[in-house]
């Protein structure tokens, strides 16, 4: 699991590729999800940005959704030690969402197009999780999405702060995942009801039952402290989802229920968060 919180990069200078006047990469670095930074087209040339720390900051993710990207796109990301100089990182180009074609027949519409189908995923997020924290100030993502039906690129939020990695595993009970039910409904007079189907929020509950006690008052007390109920988290339940369970999964939210840091037992504290999504 990864939990990022705090982040950085809403106090970066953004830069780079071409971006509506009314729409710019500004917009990355607050709320609303709907405020988007849109670039002006679909060329690689214009969807590209540069995001500059101030100093070094080690991270375990890089976040930006939700985009409008297809499941073509392909991305590049480097990370430098000073400003554009002095390269850490360089992930190589990538494509997040190809299908892998093993044991696929030839009458498999992923067969043909090697893209995975996400016609059923929520909004695209790029989730670049590394393997180990890179220490970087300055970072380059070369976005292409040349075939987007839009004409454009757009992006809700950029998220690169602080993170978590718990050492243990979640603890079996009180932990899962589910969509709140957001229906509306009204009843009528005959005894039925007029129902309207809304978009519900992602929830993501998890605990842990013997965390070590440096980790419980040391990473989970600053993440209890510094996005408390108000900021913003991003959680990344199994690092090592493939693509499509990714998407699913790593939510944008808030913290809604986390409970008082309890010592279980000698050295060892529990202790659990619920966190539901952002949808706007």
């Amino acid at each position: 699991m990864i939990l990022t919180y705090d982040p950085w990069s809403d106090g970066a200078t953004l830069s780079g590729g071409s971006w509506a006047a009314a729409l710019p990469l500004a917009n990355l670095q607050r709320l609303p999800l709907a405020a988007v930074a849109r670039s002006t087209s679909a060329a690689e040339a214009a969807t590209q940005m540069t995001v500059d720390l101030g100093r070094p900051r080690k991270l375990s993710a890089w976040l930006l959704g939700p985009t409008n990207l297809t499941a073509a796109y392909r991305y590049r990301l480097r990370g430098y030690a000073g400003a554009l100089t002095d390269e850490v990182f360089d992930s190589g180009r990538l494509q997040p969402m190809a299908a892998d074609r093993a044991g696929l027949g030839w009458d498999a519409p992923r067969y043909w197009s090697g893209l995975t189908d996400g016609s059923a995923l929520p909004p695209l997020w790029l989730v670049h999780v590394f393997a180990a924290r890179v220490n970087a100030r300055s970072w380059r993502l070369e976005l292409s999405d040349v075939v987007n039906p839009a004409g454009y690129v757009e992006a809700g939020r950029l998220f690169l702060g602080r993170s978590w990695r718990p050492s243990t595993g979640v603890a079996v009970q009180g932990n899962g995942h589910e969509v709140e039910d957001a229906t509306w409904r009204s009843p009528l007079l005959g005894g039925g009801q007029h129902v309207r189907a809304r978009r519900g929020a992602r929830i993501c509950r998890f605990g842990f039952d013997h965390l070590p006690d440096d980790e419980a008052f040391g990473d989970v007390l600053d993440v209890m402290a510094r996005a408390g109920y108000a900021g913003e988290v991003h959680v990344i339940s199994d690092p090592a989802d493939g693509p499509v369970r990714m998407q699913r999964r790593a939510i944008l939210g808030r913290i809604t229920r986390m409970d008082a840091l309890t010592l279980a037992h000698w050295r060892r504290a529990a202790t659990g968060f619920e966190i539901t999504e952002i949808l706007a």
